[in-house]
């Protein structure tokens, strides 16, 4: 009954409304939802699919053209040139109209090129116009115009977002005089070291941006083991085990770049691109 049977309240001042229950929609953070929401917009990519695109692409070129768009659930890029772009805007405010749902123009982003003349068209959902911006985020990472990785803002978040994590775990226990040692240590291989490297294996960052995360890693290890800000951490990393970040698990980089080996297959109209 995870989906049948939901019943929704509102909390607000210490009032409390009645009950009541969901028409549409899918739970926040179950593990089931992205994979419901994508049948449940299974129609979108054969209403986006351009009419002179082939059934089977035999040549990269022809596969080039059958990708306007990349979805995961509610996550969608749209991909075109300025002309192609309202098309496809207006075959998804279509199909959010007739499915009974609504895109959040507010939460969409337009990436034009850095030397576009005509980075000032408007482009807009529900007669509301869409922001214009350098970069935007899918699956939680920044890209540029060109579907290019933004490197320096992938960094960043990554630290920033560590950093949060470290301060809110560190009022919990993950510090010096709370948590035993070992446990710290498995804490933060579990839930602080993944957001760091989130992104990694598929961008080359280079010696200087790895410096940067090493640097986050070695403050949230000096916090964990009570160390002063200048103190060494390589007896820390090696006593708990942690390699540096400039040292990627190559076993998932072999299988990325050596063991993929893509095959031209035919896919049916109406899939949903969940990989890319």
């Amino acid at each position: 009954h995870l989906f049948d049977e939901v019943s929704i309240v509102v909390m607000q001042q210490n009032y409390q409304s009645a009950p009541f229950s969901p028409v549409t929609g899918v739970l926040q953070g179950s593990i089931l939802s992205p994979h419901l929401y994508s049948i449940y917009i299974n129609s979108l990519p054969q209403l986006l699919r351009p009419p002179d695109a082939p059934d089977v692409p035999e040549t990269p070129s022809d596969l080039l053209v059958t990708f306007n768009c990349l979805l995961y659930a509610d996550d969608v890029a749209l991909i075109g040139t300025p002309a192609t772009i309202r098309g496809l805007l207006h075959g998804c405010e279509q199909h959010s109209q007739q499915l009974g749902y609504r895109w959040n123009p507010a939460k969409s982003v337009i990436v034009n090129p850095t030397s576009a003349t005509d980075s000032t068209t408007s482009y807009s959902l529900y007669d509301t116009p869409i922001p214009h911006a350098t970069t935007f985020k899918y699956l939680g990472i920044p890209f540029t115009h060109g579907g290019k990785i933004d490197r320096d803002q992938l960094i960043r978040n990554n630290g920033l977002k560590t950093a949060q994590s470290m301060f809110t775990l560190s009022t919990l226990g993950l510090n010096s005089s709370g948590y035993a040692k070992l446990l710290s240590v498995r804490l933060y291989q579990q839930f602080l070291r993944p957001q760091m490297e989130y992104g990694l294996a598929i961008t080359h960052l280079g010696k200087e941006r790895m410096r940067r995360l090493e640097q986050v890693q070695d403050t949230c290890l000096r916090r964990i083991f009570g160390a002063h800000d200048k103190s060494s951490t390589k007896v820390m990393k090696h006593m708990a085990r942690i390699p540096d970040m400039a040292e990627p698990d190559f076993k998932v980089l072999e299988v990325l770049h050596n063991g993929w080996n893509p095959r031209l297959s035919k896919r049916h109209a109406d899939k949903v691109p969940m990989e890319i």
